[in-house]
């Protein structure tokens, strides 16, 4: 083959083949019209066998007169060395800049960004081949994304993102949106998994996903907006901005995502725009009348004022943005949703980013791989194919994929069976070390009796909600104890579970899925509890007052007034009468006060009785003369009395 024909096949400049061939052999000269010989040939595909996926070659091998890759961490020697500069130079720049090292130090990639600027050089970070490699087995969205060609590129719908606060009414927006009510058929009212959604405006298609809104979804919100291209912030004008709307800005912020606000709920008692757009603007949300950037309207669920404006909104910033992707290419997806249906097998839904989708074609999505046997609209309906933005539900899968897993085509089933064995080996050693760890800790705690909070083994029907219930629970947290989670699976019950439950002292939660008759009756033999929801605020309120009431009882002192004692009328050995001065304060009948003489506690006593003249009463007020009956260490007249209640202290979640 000759150096043409091999540049024309990689797909390469001249400049860039002759790099790549100096690689493997330092000694070749390029020679016009001569073959490049069959050993170097082989040399050079061994070299960039782990370099190429989908016709991407790694920019690790491709430098430019411009800029010089740098690995994430190099010494100071090495980096003087790619930066063809003397050492001495370097070391200077970098104590000039505060750095103080020597020449084996580490630098990372912020600091040589710095020292390179400083010595008139452009730098650009690079991965290593391992790392390289890693993404393609992963599943790098951005990787598998890119487009050499772009001429068969097309517009592709937008992907929208309903994001914001628990019932203001996102749900009921999409409702109206796409005709269908999901709202009544979810338990509690809430929507609890993401679903995906295609409408068309217009003869312009938009695909929607609703995303959930109560706090327990926050690592779910969080995929949803990466995977989309604007996020509808929703906020109820009768509520104003609330917690979760916050998490929501900041997720769709951080994934660099353009926000469109809509304030909902506008023909509800107490609609407050104005407070909306004010409370927006306090966290960095200007809208543009108010000579800001981000597009806002309000719109109600009930009548579908504003819903068309909104829908051209979206439209027009999908259009600004020049959205567009290769329908002709195989298909790369974002799994949305998963679960394991007994009648369907193991099912995800996807966003399709780019390509085409179509049944009987093997796939990898994670750790599960298969030849798409059914591919099904959001109303599950069978389709042909399903191409850029289309959301879909993929059946024939060897196992249920997690949340964010990237679906691939792939060219054969052996193939895709070793992409997603090694992929789920990798996450299998990793999970099994850290189980073990955690076991090994929380047995060695129970055996202790040291251990505070609660262990659970949680069982649910999705990834989502797997997702979804962690997220969560690893929020609630005292100073002193938390919800230890040492098992997390979809799918039924099993007696694995069981027996984890007994040696760890822990609670099986089961969301969602079944428990066998056989195994719930040996759980409640060996006092294992299993507990049942389909609610998910619900099982973390559940939960956290469990956590709480784990905890041993703390008291707190609470200082209640001052007494002077004025006369004793009575000494026995249970108990004494005396007449004291209250002048500060409260005293109570059943509380206890510090015996005080010579500016020094000698003691303490209970105060059994007090009494108003000749009525024995529960409490009286400061500025009064009383008798009282205690029990304790002995008094005198002139003693000062403290008069203090313990209280049971309440255990509060910390941040």
């Amino acid at each position: 083959m000759r150096f043409e024909e091999l540049k024309n096949k990689l797909d390469v400049d001249d400049k860039t083949l002759l790099k790549i061939i100096l690689k493997v052999d330092p000694s070749y000269v390029e020679k016009s019209g001569e073959k490049i010989a069959e050993p170097l040939l082989k040399k050079i595909e061994k070299h960039l066998a782990n370099l190429k996926e989908e016709k991407v070659i790694s920019e690790e091998i491709i430098e430019t007169e411009d800029s010089i890759g740098l690995a994430k961490t190099m010494t100071v020697k090495s980096f003087a060395e790619i930066l063809k500069l003397p050492l001495v130079e370097v070391m200077t720049c970098l104590v000039k800049n505060g750095f103080m090292m020597n020449l084996n130090s580490v630098l990372d990639f912020d600091i040589m960004g710095i020292i390179a600027d400083e010595l008139g050089k452009k730098v650009h970070l690079v991965e290593s081949q391992d790392e390289h490699k890693s993404q393609i087995e992963e599943g790098d969205l951005g990787v598998l994304l890119q487009e050499k060609d772009k001429s068969g590129l097309i517009e592709r719908p937008p992907i929208i993102s309903v994001i914001g606060h628990v019932d203001h009414g996102k749900t009921s927006l999409l409702d109206y949106i796409r005709k269908s009510n999901v709202a009544s058929k979810e338990a509690g009212l809430i929507t609890q998994s993401i679903g995906a959604y295609q409408v068309d405006h217009k003869g312009k298609k938009i695909t929607f996903l609703d995303t959930p809104g109560h706090e327990a979804f926050v690592a779910m919100r969080r995929r949803g907006v990466r995977a989309t291209d604007v996020a509808i912030l929703v906020v109820a004008a009768d509520d104003g901005v609330k917690a979760q709307t916050l998490e929501a800005i900041h997720h769709a912020k951080e994934a660099g995502v353009p926000i469109i606000v809509a304030i909902s709920k506008i023909d509800v008692p107490g609609a407050n725009l104005q407070r909306v757009k004010e409370q927006l603007a306090e966290n960095n949300i200007l809208i543009e009348e108010w000579g800001g950037e981000v597009i806002a309207m309000g719109v109600s669920a009930k009548s579908g004022e504003g819903i068309d404006k909104l829908l051209e909104s979206i439209i027009l910033l999908s259009e600004m943005a020049e959205l567009k992707a290769n329908p002709n290419r195989t298909a790369v997806g974002t799994v949305i949703e998963s679960n394991l249906d007994q009648k369907m097998g193991a099912q995800a839904t996807m966003v399709i980013h780019t390509g085409t989708l179509r049944p009987r074609e093997i796939i990898v999505i994670g750790e599960a791989y298969g030849k798409v046997r059914a591919l099904l609209d959001y109303n599950k309906k069978n389709i042909e194919e399903a191409g850029p933005s289309t959301p879909v539900l993929i059946t024939g899968l060897s196992k249920v994929p997690q949340v964010g897993d990237i679906l691939r085509v792939v060219s054969n089933e052996k193939m895709a069976r070793e992409m997603a064995s090694n992929l789920s080996k990798k996450r299998e050693e990793a999970k099994k070390k850290k189980e073990s760890m955690d076991i090994e800790l929380v047995t060695q705690k129970v055996k202790e009796k040291s251990i505070k909070g609660i262990n659970v083994i949680l069982r649910a029907d999705t990834e989502g909600s797997l997702e979804a219930i962690k997220s969560s629970l690893a929020r609630i947290k005292t100073r002193d104890a938390h919800i230890r989670i040492i098992r997390t699976k979809t799918g039924d019950v099993n007696m694995s579970d069981l027996s984890l439950a007994q040696i760890t002292d822990a609670l099986i939660v089961i969301f969602n899925v079944s428990i066998s008759a056989d195994i719930e009756s040996k759980a409640r033999d060996n006092k294992v509890e299993c507990i049942k929801y389909n609610v998910i605020y619900k099982l973390v309120e559940d939960l956290t007052a469990r956590m709480l009431s784990s905890l041993e009882i703390e008291y707190e002192e609470i200082s209640l007034g001052e007494a002077r004692i004025l006369k004793i009328f009575l000494t026995k050995k249970e108990f004494m009468i005396c007449g004291i001065d209250l002048y500060r304060g409260i005293i109570k009948k059943g509380i206890k006060a510090k015996v005080i003489r010579d500016k020094e506690t000698v003691g303490e006593v209970s105060i059994n009785v007090v009494q108003a003249g000749t009525k024995e009463v529960q409490q009286l007020e400061a500025k009064t003369e009383c008798g009282i009956s205690l029990k304790g260490c002995k008094i005198l007249e002139g003693d000062k009395l403290e008069l203090f209640e313990m209280i049971i202290k309440k255990a509060e979640l910390v941040k």
